[in-house]
């Protein structure tokens, strides 16, 4: 390799690593490396200043010119607020139609997606499909989504199963819910996603190893509930 390779080489990785490191902004290392370049490769000063900064600038003037009215409009319409109130008003206006958001995170047909329980402030859609095994059996499948209050998917699965019930019965829905949905392998039975839903929380129990851990728990977290309030617990694949 010859010297001006080198050194065009060498420009290259020292301008790149102080634009990583944020020592030098692009603003000015793209010019630097530009004249740095030019210079290596023996260009006159003229041809320089002319083909390459202004004949650069010009190619680049459209660009340019939205970078810049771009940030200025952003800056407007951060500072005036109307960012912060189309965002609040689009997550109303989800809220007051969460059905029509879960059908088309589940890109099925809305005749096929309804809504199974609601508890707190969560939504449960359940949209049933077919999905042919082999090409041939058809088999009916459901596809779960939870909704908050404000419309945003917090989970998307399909469905295996799931109870709806108050603290009172909790521990015997929740047996006959780990009896349904428990897959037997050769290493013994394997838990399936397990997710909790009442009042403003959810509750992760997928991480947990048997059936035990999920009904101790799931105890814990009910004695402080009213009598009356309503528990989901949804199994998910």
């Amino acid at each position: 390799m010859s010297i001006t390779g080198i050194l065009l080489l060498g420009s290259f990785v020292l301008f790149a690593a102080l634009m990583v490191a944020r020592i030098l902004p692009a603003l000015l290392a793209l010019p630097f490396m530009a004249a740095w370049i030019a210079w290596c490769a023996g260009l006159p000063f003229l041809t320089w200043a002319n083909e390459v900064l202004l004949g650069g600038a010009l190619r680049l003037s459209s660009a340019i010119a939205l970078v810049v009215f771009g940030s200025m409009f952003a800056k407007v319409i951060q500072k005036t607020g109307i960012s912060d109130a189309i965002i609040k008003k689009a997550a109303e206006l989800a809220g007051d139609r969460p059905i029509a958001i879960a059908t088309q995170s589940m890109e099925l047909p809305p005749a096929d997606v309804r809504e199974v329980a609601v508890a707190g402030t969560w939504h449960i859609f359940d949209g049933q499909y077919k999905k042919r095994v082999l090409g041939i059996i058809p088999v009916k499948k459901h596809k779960v989504r939870v909704l908050n209050r404000n419309g945003v998917v917090c989970l998307q699965r399909e469905g295996l199963g799931a109870i709806v019930c108050t603290k009172s019965d909790l521990q015997a829905e929740l047996k006959s819910l780990l009896e349904d949905t428990v897959e037997y392998g050769t290493t013994g039975g394997e838990l399936p996603g397990l997710f909790a839903y009442y009042g403003e929380k959810q509750v992760n129990l997928s991480g947990l190893v048997n059936r035990e851990q999920v009904l101790d728990l799931m105890k814990m977290e009910a004695e402080l509930l009213p009598d009356n309030e309503k528990i989901i617990v949804l199994a998910v694949r």
